[in-house]
Order: structure tokens, then C-alpha cells, then sequence
């Protein structure tokens, strides 16, 4: 028999609204990179925005893939990401895949699929990104445990692989995988080269900063999991002790929260220094990247940060949780891992600040963290691996029933 070179791949999503950040993004990322390996892909999503809102603008999806984009109707199946019509078409159509990788898991959808390739017998992979950690479910607990039981769990023990994205989200899980399992980190496209001053000074010019401004960047869903409002108490100390920074916090900001962000922002001490920027996108995240001294998240949970993963590819340093997952920011040199609590956070941020030599020669290790570990170059083999071995499980399947 001649060996598989290509695959027909299901990518599995609730959404793909650039609103929902991370996970769109990646699904934006991967697709190209699928498809430039010879694969057919078919990106599976519904037309909700995050948490069922309406999903305004969608990540652009590379047109040699198709897209089946169901609509969900009534704000109850929305807010459960449940499909009846997405079902329908999965338990039609899934015989057609050899592999189906379903991105995230509490939702009806994500259930959903993975129980129409279970009848099927097609095999797949649940990639959770981080929503099996800890704080996950500590957010709306029993809500989580019945679904758990009742929905998730019978599909959850018939995977055929769990993908976590890093060690940290491994260790964090409260359900250990049933069988196989693998870590394989999220990728990150490289920009052509490092930013020199000129186009660091044009962005700070396009972003109104001084040439001497020491810019703290921000950037993801402005959400109590990403520790905003702990990065604006720490900034209270940073501003203080280094008079020529400010803070841009760029990202969707997330209802009462996102809210309470802004108010604070406008009201704290140097609350002049402090710019609430809501979603950039494309040239405008460009500049920030490129005109950030360093770049911070506060995070108490993540699988693997795709906006830290970014900021490190242009070459700016990262202050970091250990809940971040990327413990080779600070093995690398690119960066430091610091804690949650705002003050240790503000001291970290102020050494570097501090120091300007020391933030130059972060900048060329942080991007060098990415080229070795998480660039596309350095991941899609893994990713491929994992797709053929979980995919030829069906075959496997199919002669041992012979």
C-alpha cells in the first residue's frame, strides 16, 4: 500500500470572530500551513462571537480551504455554542475526514463533532487551550462538573489524542488524558526581520509617543483572567519610579470588566499615561509592537499566549506569569518571569525599564526564543506527525475488523 502523503483535515472551531483573539488567530495561522503541506482542509465554525455575542468581522480564512460557517438562532444556543444544524451536517458528512482536531471543549459544538466521528469511527484530537487548567474551571465550577459528566467527559475518554499546548497546561489539568496524549505549543509567524530605529521611531510618530517614551504594552481580551486591573495598580509604582512610561492596554474589552478597566485607567494617579485602546489589528499592532519597550501579561491562566508569542517574534522583551506556560522566556534571556501580585510585578517591570542595555540585548534573544521553539518551521512537523499517526488508527482500525 502506497504510504499517505496528504490528509482531509477538520478543523473543528465555535467561532472564528477576530474578537475572539487567540484562538481565531491560530485557526487563521494554521490553515495556510496545512494547506502548503499538501492537506485538504475544512475549517468547521459557527457564526458566533465570544461568549454568543454577534460575531462582527471573521479572521479571513486562506481560500484553499473550505469554510462551512453555520448560524446559530436564539440567544440560549449562542451563549451554549449549540448548532443543531453544524451537528446535523457532522454526522452527515465526518465519514469524509481522516482526521478531525476539535479546538476547544466546553461548548455543544465541540461535543458535538467529537461524538459524530465516535459513531463514525473517524479518529480525532481535542485540542482544550487551556480550558481544562484549574482556574478554568474554577470559573462557574458545578456548571462545568455536570456538563463534565453528562456531555464532555464520555468524548473526552474516547479521543485519540489530547493536545495540550504546553507542560504548565499539562500539570494544570484537572482531568488527566485517558490515553495518548502530546504537548505541541501553539506557532508564530516571524516578521521579515528585527525593528530598527526608523521604523521604531515612525511607529512611535503614527502612535503619538516621544522619541524617548518607554511604551508598556498590553495586548489581549481585557479579561480578569489576563490580570488587567493588577497591571494598572502596578503601574501606579511603574509611573512613579519611570517618568518617561506609559501603558497601552490594546484588546476587546470584555463587558463589566473591560468597563472597570476604563474607569480606572481615567481616574487612577497618571491616568494621562495610560491609553485604553480597545481591538488593533493589522498596521496599528504592527507599531505597537514595534515601539514597545516590553511587553507584560499578568495572566492566572493560559495554555500558551499567542500575543506573548508575537511580541517575542518582533524582538520585545516579556515580562511574564508563570501562568503564562513560557518558562523559556526567562531561560532564554528574553524576558522575566515575575508574579501576579501587582507590586512584584511593578518591580520587575522597573529593573528592566531601568535598564536600557539589558532591554536591548533581550531583544534579539526573544525573538530567537521563537525560531527555536515555536515557529511554524519548528512546529508543523509535530503537528503533521500527530495528524498521521492519529489518523492512521483508522485504518488500523478497519484490518483488524478484517
Amino acid at each position: 500500500m502506497e504510504p499517505i502523503s496528504s490528509l482531509r483535515i477538520a478543523l473543528v472551531s465555535p467561532l472564528i470572530s477576530k474578537n475572539a483573539t487567540g484562538l481565531s488567530s491560530y485557526i487563521a495561522a494554521l490553515v495556510p500551513r496545512l494547506c502548503d503541506a499538501g492537506h485538504q482542509v475544512t475549517v468547521i465554525a459557527s457564526d458566533c462571537g465570544y461568549r454568543g455575542a454577534e460575531a462582527g468581522e471573521l479572521v479571513a480564512i486562506d481560500p484553499r480551504a473550505e469554510l462551512k460557517l453555520f448560524t446559530v438562532c436564539g440567544p440560549l444556543d449562542r451563549r451554549l455554542y449549540r448548532c443543531p444544524e453544524l451537528k446535523h451536517w457532522m454526522q452527515q458528512s465526518v465519514q469524509q475526514f481522516d482526521v478531525v482536531d476539535v479546538q476547544v471543549i466546553w461548548s455543544c459544538i465541540a461535543v458535538d463533532a467529537a461524538r459524530a466521528c465516535v459513531a463514525a469511527g473517524v479518529p480525532f484530537v481535542l485540542t482544550p487551550h487551556g480550558m481544562m487548567t484549574r482556574w478554568d474551571w474554577s470559573k462557574q465550577m458545578t456548571l462545568k462538573r455536570i456538563f463534565f459528566a453528562t456531555q464532555l467527559g464520555p468524548v473526552w475518554r474516547r479521543a485519540h489524542a489530547i493536545r495540550y499546548l504546553s507542560q504548565g497546561e499539562l500539570d494544570s489539568s484537572v482531568v488527566m488524558p485517558p490515553g495518548r496524549y502530546t504537548i505541541i505549543p501553539n506557532a508564530m509567524e516571524l516578521p521579515s526581520s528585527l525593528n530598527c530605529p526608523a521604523t521604531a521611531r515612525f511607529a512611535r510618530e503614527r502612535l503619538g509617543l516621544s522619541d524617548d517614551a518607554q511604551l508598556v504594552l498590553f495586548l489581549g481580551r481585557v479579561t480578569p483572567q489576563k490580570g488587567v486591573i493588577e497591571l494598572l495598580q502596578a503601574f501606579e509604582r511603574i509611573a512613579v519610579a519611570c517618568p518617561r512610561s506609559i501603558l497601552a492596554i490594546a484588546g476587546p474589552l470584555d463587558g463589566e470588566y473591560g468597563e472597570q478597566v476604563r474607569q480606572r485607567a481615567a481616574s487612577m494617579a497618571y491616568g494621562d499615561r495610560v491609553r485604553v485602546l480597545g481591538p488593533v489589528f493589522g498596521g496599528v499592532k504592527s507599531d505597537l509592537f514595534a515601539a514597545a519597550s516590553v511587553f507584560v501579561t499578568l495572566s492566572k491562566n493560559e495554555g500558551l499566549s499567542i500575543a506573548a508569542l508575537e511580541a517575542l517574534s518582533f524582538g520585545v522583551p516579556a515580562v511574564l506569569t508563570r501562568a503564562s506556560n513560557l518558562p523559556e522566556v526567562e531561560l532564554g534571556g528574553g524576558g522575566v518571569i515575575t508574579g501576579g501580585d501587582p507590586a512584584v510585578a511593578a518591580n520587575a517591570l522597573i529593573g528592566l525599564l531601568r535598564n536600557p542595555s539589558r532591554l536591548e540585548q533581550m531583544r534579539g534573544k526573544a525573538r530567537r526564543i521563537v525560531e527555536r521553539n515555536f515557529s511554524w518551521q519548528a512546529v508543523m512537523p509535530k503537528l503533521s506527525q500527530l495528524y498521521f499517526e492519529v489518523a492512521a488508527t483508522r485504518a488500523a482500525a478497519a484490518a483488524r475488523s478484517n
